[in-house]
């Protein structure tokens, strides 16, 4: 069904990751938080080698597709996203 999702995985007390959540909901993007301090969600953390936050990570029907590191700009990001759609045309 090639259903896109955007994770942020982040912490509430990590200032990067405020700064990300807020342009992301400021310029609309939806996205999932997966938040690094949850138990629950160490297994997805380590499974993806996440070594600082925050993380943005988008999956096409449940595959890591693009994992960004650090800070992205919401420009950065949409590219990101278009890469990714243009890819799966060509395909």
């Amino acid at each position: 069904m090639n259903e896109m999702v955007i994770k942020v995985i982040s912490t509430d007390w990590c200032q990067q990751c405020k700064v990300l959540k807020r342009s992301l909901e400021r310029e609309g993007i939806e996205y999932t938080l997966v938040d690094a301090d949850d138990f629950s969600n160490q297994e997805y953390i380590a499974k993806l080698g996440v070594r600082s936050l925050p993380v943005t990570v988008i999956e096409i029907d449940g595959v890591v597709k693009c994992k960004i590191q650090g800070l992205v700009s919401v420009a950065s990001l949409r590219k990101a996203i278009d890469d990714i759609v243009k890819e799966m045309e060509d395909k």
